[in-house]
């Protein structure tokens, strides 16, 4: 029983004392309410009026906040310096000092304290009793003030019970929620456990992957390498292999075409026939051994284009100027169509005309009946050139066209069988694809072939022309006359290693002229010192590029026109077997004045030297 009612006085001593707390909250919450309203009063009043609401304000925010209560007071004293008296301010300051040490808050009680003091000493004898009568009343106010605030602070201990049973209450929820987190990181972790094993068992079957494929890798590097060489050497067989075939083949060629020139004096029909057959059969072959070289060279990244821009209308008057006899012989219709105002195009001018060249020649070679024809127009939103040349002849079916090699091997006609190896167009479509072109062919059997090329143009290009003078001739587009009689006895000289070369120069210049031949640098010295001691200098030089060594035709050029300046005034001719592009202009450019590729070709030699005198006599 004694333990019930000891419960039953502590409940009810919790109880009330909490609705004391809640009476001061409330108490607390009013007071605030009638500060703000007193505080927006202020602002308003002005006088007497404003000090004395100034006064309450401070005297009110003690027991709330000291920091506005020292504002207000002394706005309250600045605005009652001459309102109100030394002793009010005195009275004011001191009960405003006890109210904030009530508050425990000491330090601003002390300043209040100071500021009293200072007005006290001001303050006349009657002053001064006034203020130790409202001192001994602010005493008592202090006593009683004291035991509110024992009132207050065992609330507080209440208070603070009570804040201490709900943190044990969270400490135990916690606690509960760190035992679950512990249970969830044990299975985590055995998770993670069985994730890393079954990791480790897939990982290693991965790195034994891993090592097949890099063994895979080195194998097949190694494969690479052996078909880079093997690449390789099979491109320097062919450079090797195509001088050495050229120069007998160019020898075969030379003979067919004195042979030619002779028959045809003699009237020999089907001699001449024998003869001609011979040399096209021998410009085909070297024909297609140049396109093997070059094909190579583009293949091994070794053959360098000068891509600059190049006046279309006349490289396709060129063209054709070479193709249309051939065209004519077969019977052919062979037309060139371009528009007007062509901008130039930007690619390499040798193998642009080789590519165009080599698309008529399949184009007249496959074409049994009808016409070829080139066209040329502008694209002008793309900024390109359209060239298409087109044909009737037997054409190509669908596994053709597809065939990476673009190969004509089974392109057949009725009554001419076709031959070809599909080297040229491959070729061709490696030329365009260098010269960032494109090429499309469209095709069907017995329905004729289109071969369509796109080229880049660029309007803003200026064409630089060549201003050749007498260091940089082309080739005569039509041979003026197939003899040098109305120049004179000439004066040929002539170095040439190979035999066979030397007998054909001889043959084709003896009829100009005199000929002096040579077969090597040492003796070509020679015979230059020995002329040149007799003030006798050669009136034509024709060097051979490719001589025994030390030897070459440029060095041997510029030895003699250093030696012996008259030299300088007279025409050197170099002429090779060599026939990849740029070879001319690199010729031209080590000091050359012309250049003509073996086989020799009489007409084609006689109007280059016929080019150089006129030009040398200027």
């Amino acid at each position: 029983m004694q333990k019930v009612r000891f419960f039953r006085n502590s409940f009810l001593f919790i109880l009330l004392n909490f609705l004391i707390v809640q009476s001061g909250f409330n108490q607390e919450r009013r007071t605030l309410l009638r500060l703000d309203s007193l505080a927006q009063r202020v602002k308003t009043e002005n006088g007497a009026a404003e000090a004395k609401t100034l006064n309450q304000l401070a005297l009110r925010y003690a027991s709330v906040n000291s920091k506005k209560s020292l504002f207000y007071a002394l706005q309250y004293i600045r605005v009652s310096d001459s309102l109100s008296s030394k002793a009010e301010k005195v009275t004011f300051l001191k009960k405003l000092s006890e109210k904030l040490a009530e508050r425990n808050e000491y330090k601003n009680s002390y300043l209040l304290l100071q500021l009293r003091d200072s007005l006290k000493q001001l303050m006349i004898n009657p002053t001064q009793q006034t203020h130790r009568n409202q001192k001994n009343r602010t005493e008592k106010k202090a006593n009683a003030s004291f035991y509110f605030m024992m009132a207050v602070l065992l609330v507080s201990l209440l208070a603070f019970i009570y804040f201490l049973w709900q943190r044990r209450n969270e400490k135990i929820q916690l606690q509960n929620l760190e035992n679950i987190r512990q249970e969830w990181q044990r299975k985590f972790e055995e998770t993670e456990k069985q994730l890393e094993a079954r990791i480790g068992k897939k990982t290693v079957t991965l790195q034994t992957q891993l090592d097949d494929l890099k063994q895979k890798e080195v194998a097949l590097k190694s494969e690479l390498k052996q078909a880079e060489e093997t690449n390789y050497l099979k491109n320097a067989f062919i450079a090797n292999m195509g001088f050495d075939i050229r120069t007998p083949l160019g020898s075969i060629i030379g003979f067919a075409n004195i042979l030619e020139t002779e028959l045809a004096v003699r009237k020999s029909k089907e001699l001449y026939n024998y003869a001609a057959n011979i040399e096209k059969s021998g410009y085909y072959l070297l024909k297609m051994l140049t396109n093997i070289i070059d094909l190579s060279g583009l293949e091994a990244n070794t053959l360098e284009l000068k891509i600059t821009p190049v006046l279309l209308d006349e490289l396709l008057k060129e063209i054709e100027g070479e193709c249309t006899m051939a065209a004519q012989e077969k019977g052919l219709i062979f037309k060139v169509k371009t528009d007007d105002d062509l901008p130039p195009v930007l690619a390499d001018k040798e193998g642009l005309k080789k590519v165009l060249n080599q698309l008529v020649d399949n184009a007249i070679q496959y074409t049994l009946e009808g016409f070829v024809t080139i066209s040329c127009t502008y694209d002008d939103p793309h900024d390109l050139a359209v060239i298409e040349v087109k044909d009737t002849g037997v054409g190509m079916d669908k596994r053709q066209k597809e065939s990476v090699s673009y190969s004509l091997v089974d392109r057949k006609a009725d009554t001419e069988p076709s031959h070809g190896s599909g080297v040229g167009l491959k070729l061709a479509g490696k030329y365009i694809a260098m010269m960032n072109g494109q090429m499309q062919i469209a095709s069907s059997l017995e329905g004729g072939t289109t071969v369509t090329v796109h080229m880049p143009c660029s309007k803003a290009s200026e064409m630089v022309v060549l201003k050749e003078g007498a260091k940089l001739p082309e080739k005569p587009d039509t041979i003026v006359t197939a003899t040098l009689h109305d120049l004179g006895k000439l004066d040929f000289f002539v170095v040439e290693d190979d035999r066979m070369n030397r007998m054909i120069l001889e043959k084709i210049l003896s009829k100009e002229g005199d000929v002096t031949l040579s077969s090597d640098g040492d003796d070509c010295l020679n015979i230059v010192d020995r002329e040149a001691a007799k003030k006798h200098f050669f009136e034509v030089m024709l060097f051979d590029i490719n001589l025994p060594e030390p030897w070459d035709g440029v060095t041997l050029m510029k030895e003699i026109r250093k030696k012996y300046p008259p030299y300088r005034k007279i025409p050197f001719i170099a002429q090779t077997a060599y026939a990849m592009a740029g070879d001319k202009e690199r010729f031209l450019k080590e000091g050359f004045d012309s250049y003509v590729s073996k086989p020799i070709d009489k007409n084609e030699l006689i109007g280059v030297v016929r080019q150089q005198l006129e030009i040398f006599k200027r």
